[in-house]
């Protein structure tokens, strides 16, 4: 899921990463980098190989929507911040970094939500050219995880902040008991790391009293 937000205004919905043809106008630093390329390469290997489910899901598929998400956001333009959920968009937030440093989204921040620190998924680092990002992020400060791609770990070395569900969490999973791999990553991050309570404001959102509801009601 990522959330894209200019001066407070969600452009995409929680829950809904951008969809449909990239745009062709798409550039970067690194040049040209069009998804409708990484989808060829995507559908081709798709025949050439069976799918390699991770979570449910495939490399192919899932590098070919990294690759979508970004140029989205570059057509988009003028965007303050992007939110990221977890290894599915870590990728986003090195884009953000490597593809966009002197493009439309240069001045983008970027935050990554951790909710739960286990859910990983490695790729072969071989793979890393569909995605048109440098063979210089295979390093163990990058993308590289013992000679594989981490997403989530290139998403947490470059979000500009990194936050998670609880106080509590964000102590546990900078510890090698509760760091599922990803303790010295965070551990290099904790200043930008900020555990955020899971929950509601009871008083708030109190159904019998929010003046937001066209009707208050109570459980009767």
């Amino acid at each position: 899921a990522l959330e894209v937000f200019r001066s407070e205004a969600r452009l995409f919905p929680y829950g809904q990463a951008p969809t449909g043809p990239a745009p062709s106008s798409f550039k970067s630093a690194s040049g040209p980098v069009l998804a409708s390329a990484v989808s060829e390469r995507a559908t081709e290997a798709r025949r050439e190989e069976p799918p390699t489910p991770i979570y449910g899901r495939n490399l192919w598929s899932e590098i070919e929507k990294f690759a979508v998400s970004v140029s989205h956001l570059a057509e988009a333009h003028e965007v303050d911040v992007v939110h990221a959920h977890d290894w599915f968009t870590g990728l986003v937030t090195v884009m953000l970094n490597e593809l966009e440093r002197s493009g439309p989204l240069a001045g983008t921040a970027s935050v990554l939500t951790i909710h739960n620190l286990h859910h990983q998924a490695k790729f072969a680092g071989s793979e890393l050219a569909l995605s048109g990002l440098p063979q210089s992020l295979m390093r163990p400060d990058g993308l590289e995880d013992y000679g594989a791609i981490n997403p989530l770990k290139g998403g947490l070395y470059h979000a500009t902040k990194v936050t998670t569900v609880s106080p509590t969490y964000a102590r546990e999973i900078r510890t090698p008991e509760g760091g599922a791999g990803m303790d010295a990553v965070l551990s290099f991050r904790g200043g930008d790391l900020v555990g955020i309570l899971n929950g509601i404001d009871e008083e708030a959102w109190n159904p019998r009293s929010d003046a937001h509801l066209a009707a208050t009601y109570d459980e009767r």
